[in-house]
């Protein structure tokens, strides 16, 4: 899949979901099969830190889920 932000190449990390490996944006494809950006692994334009922990925890701590945010933050805002 060609990335929507930038046009690059985007893996796929689950049936929904891919990643650009040129500008680490997060796409997700909806029923619909509208894709959009839903955040970006080295941005300032990224999805909460709790909602990212949410998702690296049901990812089983995958690093590719990480949404721009260490390993501790995630784990603290699994804490708060």
């Amino acid at each position: 899949m060609k990335c929507i932000a930038c046009g690059g190449e985007a893996k796929q990390t689950d049936p929904r979901s891919w990643c650009c490996l040129d500008c680490g944006a997060e796409l997700y494809k909806s029923d619909d099969s509208e894709v959009s950006v839903v955040g970006y692994k080295d941005s300032d334009e990224r999805i909460s830190v709790w909602d990212a922990a949410d998702i690296y925890l049901s990812r089983g701590f995958d690093e590719d889920y990480q949404f721009g945010y260490t390993h501790e933050e995630l784990m603290q805002a699994l804490d708060d």
